[in-house]
């Protein structure tokens, strides 16, 4: 049984948590105890190191992750605090140990969404808006125009990184198409026939890669719908999960291996996909450059066996004067001028204008019968006079 192609319509909705992971840096949730407003948030890379160390006794790290994911109390922001994490453990241990619970229970459960952004991360990378996401941030970290004090401080999560090198890694690729379609432009001139060759092989490697990943997008969506796992379908569409842990308990044993530093599925996750993206990226690059020999080594052959366009032919300034000199004078039949971005005022004045004769003058007849301009005859005329008085 072959499942419908998805839609980016459908799996929108799949990618909250990672939108978030990559924009603002980390999950939230909110909960009131007694008459406080918390909001809690996702541990990140940030948080480990410090973690590793405070939660030194098995009894105490519950109360650490607890104290360390709470970001907002009553609507203050403690992103900025240093102190805030110690400060919030001392009054953590006065709670009942039921309220402890409910408490551990979100950042667990923030643990887990987070995780299951990690598993899609591949899936986003491919959908049209998260390339039109990293463009519209100029190539960068988000997280600077999250908007939220104290989110630098935090460092990169797992998805952000994984993000940046895909689309880092995607430009690279876009900047070698650019220069191998140039490269296939320029070989155009001297071989037609090979270049339509390369052409319909780019063409079919592009579709590849284009059905390649959208099979990633389709299975990210099913898997998401418990109708597949990464292996195939399911029988009867029970759902599945996308990513390591099974129960409360397995879940907790894998944050507090990720509170020890011991390496756990996600950084399997994180190693094994950009290893993916570092051997495709390099296998690219020599692939790019293979091409690029192939082209030199054929014009290389063709202009060995005189093969190629009309040669371009110098000429010293005495040539061309003299051949220039042959040619007829003014415009050749047929040759009609163009003039820049279609300026009327200028076609107008070139016919009406710049090369109109004047109206026709008045003429008169001289003694020796010819014709003579009456104006010029103006001109020229000798009005007698004297001062003598006559009587």
């Amino acid at each position: 049984m072959q499942l419908p192609t998805t839609t980016p319509k459908q799996r929108s909705k799949l990618y909250t948590d990672v939108e978030d992971m990559i924009q603002v840096g980390f999950l939230s949730h909110p909960i009131t105890v007694g008459r406080t407003q918390l909001c809690f948030r996702s541990l990140l890379p940030g948080d480990l190191h410090l973690l590793k160390w405070r939660a030194v006794k098995e009894e105490a790290w519950r109360k650490w992750i607890v104290a360390s994911a709470i970001w907002l109390v009553d609507g203050m922001c403690l992103l900025e605090e240093a102190h805030a994490a110690p400060k919030l453990a001392r009054v953590l241990q006065n709670l009942p140990n039921t309220a402890m619970e409910i408490l551990f229970s979100i950042t667990l459960g923030l643990f887990n969404r987070a995780a299951k952004s990690m598993s899609l991360i591949e899936a986003y990378c491919y959908e049209d808006h998260s390339r039109n996401l990293w463009k519209s941030i100029g190539r960068e970290v988000p997280t600077s125009h999250a908007g939220i004090p104290g989110t630098e401080r935090l460092g990169l999560n797992a998805v952000q990184g994984m993000w940046v090198m895909f689309n880092q890694a995607e430009d690279d690729r876009a900047a070698m198409e650019v220069q191998w379609e140039g490269a296939k432009l320029i070989a155009s001139a001297m071989s037609p026939k090979g270049v339509q060759k390369l052409d319909a092989r780019d063409k079919q490697q592009r579709a590849d890669e284009q059905a390649r990943r959208q099979r990633v997008l389709d299975m990210a969506y099913y898997v998401s719908k418990g109708l597949a796992t990464e292996d195939g379908l399911v029988a009867g569409g029970s759902q599945t999960s996308i990513h390591g842990a099974h129960s409360v308990e397995e879940l907790e044993d894998e944050m507090r291996r990720w509170v020890a530093g011991e390496e756990d599925w996600h950084d399997k996750i994180v190693s094994g996909y950009k290893q993916w993206v570092t051997e495709g990226l390099e296998r690219r690059k020599r692939e790019h450059q293979a091409r690029l020999e192939a082209l030199r080594q054929e014009a290389e052959r063709r202009e060995a066996e005189g093969v190629g366009p009309v040669p371009l032919v110098a000429y010293t300034p005495d040539q061309l004067n003299a051949i220039l000199a042959d040619r007829r004078k003014g415009r050749p039949p047929g040759m009609r001028r163009v003039y820049p971005d279609g300026d009327k005022r200028q076609q107008l004045y070139e016919r009406y204008l710049a090369h109109k004769e004047g109206p026709p003058q008045p003429m008169v007849a001289t003694p020796d019968g010819g014709l003579s301009p009456l104006a010029a005859e103006v001109a020229n005329r000798q009005v007698p006079y004297q001062t003598r008085k006559e009587g």
